[in-house]
């Protein structure tokens, strides 16, 4: 019975290690790959108080390093609409800020009050590193 609960110690004391050193090398490796992104704006339009945008994605990698596969996801949006769900941005290099080839629609009502409600999009990043690392970021545009 001792060693059955030594065992299980043991188990518990492996896995919580391992979780810790999970957390430790994220936190870590996301200092290293930090996305920016903001929108080109292409063309705006309203009628009355309906705003629309037709924009591009740019996502600046501010690393030194090369990132691969970056993906843009649409996770959630507050008092606006986005016409895409997901841009796909291929490769960038270090430093290098990139703009998505797919424009999409940005509408939003325009509010005459000061207290104009809160406008974001949430956008969740997923692009690997030379040596096939998966890293996930969110990113709030407002």
């Amino acid at each position: 019975m001792k060693i059955m609960n030594f065992k299980c110690i043991m188990i518990i004391f492996i896995i919580l290690c391992l979780f810790s050193e999970i957390k430790k090398v994220g936190a870590e490796e996301n200092i290293k790959h930090i996305i920016k992104l903001g929108y080109k704006i292409l063309e705006t339009s309203s009628i009355d108080e309906n705003v629309n945008i037709l924009a591009k994605l740019k996502v600046k990698n501010t690393s030194s390093k090369p990132i691969h596969g970056v993906k843009a996801i649409v996770l959630s949006t507050n008092n606006i609409t986005i016409d895409i769900n997901e841009i796909y941005l291929g490769n960038i290099n270090p430093k290098e800020t990139k703009e998505s080839t797919e424009t999409f629609n940005l509408s939003f009502k325009r509010s005459a009050s000061q207290d104009s409600p809160q406008r974001e999009i949430v956008w969740q990043i997923k692009y690997s590193d030379a040596n096939g690392n998966l890293f996930v970021e969110e990113v709030i545009l407002r």
